[in-house]
């Protein structure tokens, strides 16, 4: 299994990315490969909204499909471990992602899909491939929410 730190081909342009990328997926011998997306703390909500909507364009493409969640307070990456037989596709999907990922031509475009598949799955139209993923930004989401000062604090009182 061939591993992939997709933030290591974020060096260049886009044209050299995408070349770099191509050349190191198409000459791996195997078909399967792991893809590493770091998660930063600080921007948690987006990380993990991004990584649902790679998972799922990923497993689109792929023979075999699955995936891993570090733990809170975890310095350890999410990432996917597919199985491929058309390589040149992997690359394709892989450099949307990361342009999606670090503001490259398809930035918004990576950004609006991103966002329309969580409000998908959340409206239950569609079901995710990464459902422990959709749980863990809902979970950072309401974290967020509580520290907003005009989020409905319970009163102690009550009960």
């Amino acid at each position: 299994m061939t591993q992939v730190d997709l933030f290591s081909f974020y060096e260049c342009g886009e044209r050299e990315e995408f070349i770099n990328l191509y050349k190191f997926i198409l000459s791996q011998e195997g078909n399967e490969f792991e893809i590493l997306l770091p998660t930063d703390a600080g921007v948690a909500l987006i990380d993990y909204g991004y990584s649902a909507y790679a998972g799922e364009l990923l497993s689109e493409i792929a023979d075999s499909f699955e995936y891993f969640v570090p733990l809170k307070g975890k310095e350890q990456a999410l990432f996917f471990r597919i199985s491929v037989t058309d390589k040149e596709k992997l690359v394709d999907v892989l450099h949307f992602i990361l342009m999606g990922y670090c503001g490259g031509k398809d930035d918004a475009k990576y950004s609006e899909s991103a966002v329309q598949h969580f409000e998908d799955v959340i409206s239950e139209k569609k079901d995710s491939v990464c459902p422990r993923i959709i749980i863990k930004l809902q979970k950072e989401m309401e974290e967020e929410w509580k520290k907003d000062p005009l989020y409905p604090q319970k009163d102690e009182g009550t009960k």
